[in-house]
């Protein structure tokens, strides 16, 4: 039993490092990439000896996301060097290992037990252990310095962002780990809705992580919420339930800002500023704070359409082509690749979200479920690239890899389940 709660602890820190991926090097001397690479060598023959006893098979649908990307790597590569332009090879194929680690991450959960609901419950509850930890950091001031020194990495620390944001451990916290928080959030929704009630408690806890880094997550709970509902409503669920949880959510929201107004004021002062943006823009058509920066400085396209420039237009290596720096990533991947690139790596990702698994039967409730969550996945997804370049890299992705190969799971179990009964 001792033996069991050690392996889920480290499959749990396993997991917790796999996704926020922080940067330890001031902490352990060593870059989290090469700590990963390592990691991927340390973890290689365990997935062999599991392999060779057939815990696991290739799952075709992960194997042809992963190909695409591969192509879209080879055609920026052809690009960038066509163009006299920085190849970039190894960044852009980070994200290749991080999505091995989360086959890898997904075949210990599988192989210690865990199935169906627990899988989807493992990302939450690590959002729930780094929710008390932005609340111990909020507790004890000084715990914060460790988000910042993860957050700045060496890097010229921004006095307004350090005081309205940053809690937590994480890589990336004004965009990935907020946007990947209010994925899981709608994943706790649906799951609410259609399997459990108790899935809903995730959702306080989730929003304090998105509230306390970036109002981008909010936008894309919001987003995912609306179309699980509509899906939802459109195949006759229960009306009843899907507007309780929809009220649940709306006061925790209230109830979290509530009280981050007294807590942290800053935060709170900034997080209103996002919403009086908002309503200006959607009422008023006025352009004001980041929707100004968005649309009037960072939205542009490249001259060559079709096949891009073969660089991103980001930071300083925008201004020394002429032109602004922008963080969109339909921006970036149209100076990348233009729509060839775009085409196909956006293809290559969408054709993932929408696998269904082994279950046919789609008036079954895994079936909605798996339905219900890709229409939200595709839709947030879309929303966040306006934001950040979460086509290409980062933990949006990886979220997206883990929660399709848990709901094709969860069918899959259906499916056995259905004939251990019929043995029976």
């Amino acid at each position: 039993m001792k033996k069991d709660k050690i392996v889920l602890f480290f499959i749990y820190l396993y997991g917790f490092y796999i996704f926020y991926f922080p940067e330890l090097s001031s902490f352990i001397g060593i870059r989290s990439h090469v700590l990963l690479a390592g990691l991927f060598l340390l973890l290689v023959p365990i997935f062999i000896f599991i392999k060779k006893n057939k815990m696991l098979n290739i799952n075709k649908h992960l194997f042809y996301l992963v190909l695409g990307i591969l192509i879209s790597i080879l055609y920026f590569t052809i690009r960038a060097t066509i163009a006299n332009q920085e190849l970039r090879i190894v960044q852009n194929s980070f994200i290749l290992l991080q999505i091995i680690h989360i086959s890898f991450l997904y075949l210990f959960i599988r192989k210690y037990g865990m199935k169906k609901d627990e899988i989807i419950r493992f990302p939450l509850n690590l959002g729930v252990i780094q929710s008390f930890i932005c609340i111990a950091m909020i507790v004890f001031p000084s715990l914060k310095e460790i988000a910042l020194d993860l957050y700045y990495n060496g890097r010229p620390e921004n006095i307004f962002i350090s005081a309205n944001r940053i809690y937590g451990i994480s890589s990336d916290y004004t965009f990935f780990t907020p946007t990947y928080h209010g994925i899981l959030c709608t994943v706790a929704f649906v799951y609410a809705i259609l399997k459990k009630w108790n899935y809903i408690i995730y959702i306080p806890f989730l929003l304090i992580n998105i509230l306390l880094n970036g109002r981008i997550g909010l936008v894309v709970f919001i987003v995912g919420v609306v179309i699980c509902v509509l899906y939802l409503l459109l195949k006759g669920k229960s009306k009843s339930k899907i507007i309780a949880y929809m009220f649940f959510s709306i006061f925790a929201l209230i109830t979290v800002l509530s009280v981050a107004k007294y807590i942290v004021p800053n935060t709170f002062n900034w997080i209103i500023s996002g919403f009086n943006d908002t309503i200006n823009f959607f009422l008023d058509r006025e352009l004001s704070g980041n929707y100004t920066t968005l649309f009037e400085n960072m939205l542009f396209m490249p001259p060559n359409m079709l096949f891009g420039e073969g660089f991103r237009v980001y930071a300083g290596n925008a201004l020394e082509y002429g032109f602004n720096s922008s963080d969109i990533g339909y921006v970036n991947d149209l100076f990348m690749g233009g729509i060839i690139y775009i085409i196909i790596l956006y293809l290559s990702i969408f054709n993932f979200i929408f696998t269904n698994g082994n279950n046919k039967n789609k008036k079954s409730k895994e079936f909605i479920i798996n339905r219900a969550i890709s229409y939200s996945l595709f839709f947030m997804l879309l929303v966040a690239n306006f934001k950040g370049e979460s086509m290409r890299s980062g933990l949006v992705l990886l979220i997206i890899v883990f929660i399709k190969l848990a709901l094709n799971e969860v069918d899959k179990d259906q499916e056995e389940d259905k004939l251990k009964l019929k043995k029976i």
